[in-house]
């Protein structure tokens, strides 16, 4: 091969690497505008001048700033430093400048405003590329939008700062801490309660602050905060700069990683050692009330505005036979039967009660769970709200029953007689004066026997005392068991009976008078020296008012001459004659008839004298008919008729026959039994018709 053939082949050897170096080239070029283009921002060449001119843009400065690369090149449309927000420009520069003068890279942050008006946050970063000769030529770098990062930066710092500033500024402790105790933050209010510096504490164990007693405790709490159980809150002592020991309550919360392993732990403190000091002061005050409360000897009951049991001590509980636990939630008028239940509870008008909501003392009869009665002295005082609204009550209830019972039985032997059973004279003037006063108030007729059993004193001696009691006791039962709820029956004293009938009229009276007599007389007694007959003789006296008494009078003596009528037990009852008389006041007028052993009298008393001896008048002539009957028996048989009169301290009685006799009032009244001796033994006719014109005459 010549030489120009050497020289040809060298020529198209050199050609065909020449091409390939193109061609790979172009590719390079390729790839690095297909980077560029992908990369979010635009990769710049430009001169060093405070305009920016590029002499190279990538594609991604439209989406970066709103201007194609062609309008940037060579600043045909703007000038890249125009784009450069005014307050950042100069600082731009100088910072360039900088880097450039060092030839170092440089890196920095500025606004730009874009086509569109938009200011973006761009982050920039590039270098100086210099000559052969040392000579700056161009920089080269890269432009990215960080206007996102840059605003979550901010939202960041703003959050840290508001975090820091609520931190630091917390009274509660605020510390952040490694598993092992180390302090890795505190904020001021931590460092001023321990007496130490920021500096001092970081990086130390705050264990050293806690009592060693304290340090097992601390650690167990320490570790029972966990991705399980994130948040724990617990109460320690720790001990101040000046020695003194306090307590502090934590809340720890744990702060995981991303496989929920514990990496640190932040707590809040907050000193508690007064609230601790005053809970225990409570507790202790709590258990000795409670003490008092439980071993108290009186009952402690407390019920909300329902009414409903909210509290009861262990001796109240006692009293009632109940659990504490059975009375809880029951209403307090569970525990008492109806009637009480009215009494105990106030009524709104609707049937629904209340208890008082004031303070207040009451006896009241509860029912036992075994059905037994317990009487209490309950002592009540209100609870109100907040709003002073009635909220409840709280009763003290102290167990009266031995106390009630001591006062029925000093109640029945004040108003009964212990033998019998039945009222003592005492208690029967008490009562006949509030009778005998209703009557008068509204004319109601009033009616007395007096009973007296015949030959009491041969039966106390035939049979003996033993068999006189025993009479006595089974009169009292006829005489209970033959009336009715509203009569008055008493022993008026030894063997003798005073029986008081309300709202009871003369015929009336006697029926119920001969009724007994009956019962008594087929009724032996039986003793140990065989059974013993007893009869008994009655007297009756019935009371009218004003001149109302006459046309009663009429009702029970039927106006005709002496009929005989026969009564269930056989006895012949003579009628009186139909009387119509005016009484005059100061007058008494006696009207008397018998039959068997009942012997009636009819004592109309007008006179102007003290209800007392009103009252002592009519048992008075009750007294003197039976005596009459008891001494003269069968042999009187006649009814009589009287007229008694009491004028300046004396009296004057004037007997059916026109007899008259006077005589003194003893001690403010004449002896009754006088009077009706002298009105039926002196009589000798039945109630002529001169005695009728004697009463009714006013000068008579």
């Amino acid at each position: 091969m010549n030489d120009q053939e050497q020289t040809l082949r060298q020529l198209l050897e050199r050609l065909v690497v020449h091409q390939h170096a193109e061609k790979a080239l172009r590719e390079h070029r390729r790839m690095l505008v297909t980077l560029l283009s992908n990369l979010p921002g635009m990769a710049y060449r430009c001169r060093n001048d405070p305009d920016w001119p590029m002499e190279f843009v990538s594609e991604g400065c439209l989406e970066l700033t709103g201007y194609r690369s062609a309008d940037l090149i060579d600043s045909r449309h703007i000038a890249y430093g125009k784009i450069i927000h005014p307050a950042d420009r100069k600082p731009v520069w100088r910072q360039v400048q900088d880097a450039v003068s060092r030839r170092e890279p440089f890196q920095l942050s500025y606004r730009i405003i874009t086509h569109a008006g938009e200011e973006r946050w761009v982050s920039g970063q590039g270098r100086g590329v210099f000559n052969d000769d040392g000579q700056l030529a161009v920089l080269e770098g890269f432009i990215a939008d960080i206007t996102e990062r840059r605003q979550t930066e901010e939202l960041l710092r703003l959050s840290e700062a508001c975090y820091r500033a609520i931190v630091e500024d917390q009274t509660d402790l605020v510390c952040r801490f490694l598993p092992n105790g180390t302090l890795t933050f505190t904020n001021e209010a931590y460092c001023h309660y321990f007496g130490h510096p920021y500096e001092e504490m970081l990086a130390t164990s705050f264990i050293p602050m806690v009592p060693k007693e304290d340090w097992d405790y601390v650690m167990a709490q320490m570790a029972a905060c966990n991705a399980d159980h994130p948040i724990n809150t617990y109460q320690h002592r720790v001990i101040r700069p000046d020695g003194t020991v306090r307590w502090v309550q934590w809340i720890d919360r744990a702060i995981l990683d991303e496989d929920n392993a514990l990496i640190e732990l932040q707590s809040v403190g907050r000193d508690v050692t007064e609230q601790r000091l005053a809970e225990e002061a409570l507790r202790h005050s709590e258990e000795r009330y409670r003490r008092i409360v439980q071993t108290a000897q009186e009952g402690i009951w407390q019920i909300d505005a329902a009414n409903c049991t909210t509290f009861v001590n262990a001796r109240l509980a006692e009293m009632l036979g109940y659990t504490i636990e059975e009375m809880l939630g029951k209403s307090l008028f569970t525990f008492m039967d109806e009637a009480w239940r009215n009494t105990a509870m106030g009524d709104d008008g609707n049937g629904n009660g209340r208890f008082p909501e004031r303070a207040e003392q009451h006896d009241l009869k509860f029912r036992r769970k075994d059905g037994s009665e317990l009487w209490a002295l309950i002592s009540t005082n209100a609870i109100l709200n907040d709003q002073g609204q009635y909220a409840g009550a709280l009763a003290m209830v102290a167990d009266i029953t031995d106390r009630k019972r001591m006062e029925e039985s000093l109640r029945r032997l004040a108003t009964q007689d212990s033998l019998t059973g039945l009222f003592n004279r005492r208690y029967f003037f008490t009562v006949a004066k509030r009778e005998f006063q209703r009557s008068q108030r509204y004319g109601h007729p009033l009616a007395l026997l007096l009973l007296d059993i015949d030959y009491f004193k041969r039966i106390n001696d035939s049979y003996g005392h033993r068999a006189g009691d025993q009479v006595l006791r089974t009169v009292a039962g006829v005489l209970r068991e033959g009336l009715r709820q509203v009569d008055i029956p008493c022993r008026y004293g030894g063997e003798e009976f005073v029986i008081l009938l309300p709202d009871t009229p003369l015929d009336t009276a006697l029926a119920a008078a001969q009724r007994l007599g009956e019962t008594l007389a087929e009724t032996p007694i039986p003793t140990e020296k065989g059974p013993v007959p007893v009869t008994v003789s009655i007297g009756v006296a019935a009371l009218f008012n004003g001149c109302c008494w006459s046309g009663r009078i009429r009702r029970c003596m039927r106006p005709s001459r002496p009929v005989e009528t026969k009564c269930r037990s056989g006895p012949v009852m003579p009628h009186l004659p139909s009387l119509r008389v005016n009484v005059r006041p100061s007058r008494i007028l006696l009207i008397g008839g018998g039959s068997g052993h009942v012997l009636a009298g009819v004592a109309v008393v007008v006179a102007d004298i003290p209800l007392w001896l009103k009252i002592g008048w009519i048992i008075a002539i009750g007294l003197a008919l039976a005596g009459f009957l008891q001494r003269y028996g069968d042999r009187e048989r006649r009814g009589f008729i009287a007229c008694i009169e009491l004028l300046d301290g004396r009296w004057r009685l004037t007997t059916g026959d026109g007899q008259v006799q006077r005589g003194r009032l003893t001690g403010g009244y004449a002896h009754p039994q006088c009077l009706v001796d002298a009105a039926a033994g002196r009589c000798r006719s039945r109630c002529p018709a001169s005695v009728t014109s004697l009463v009714a005459d006013p000068a008579g």
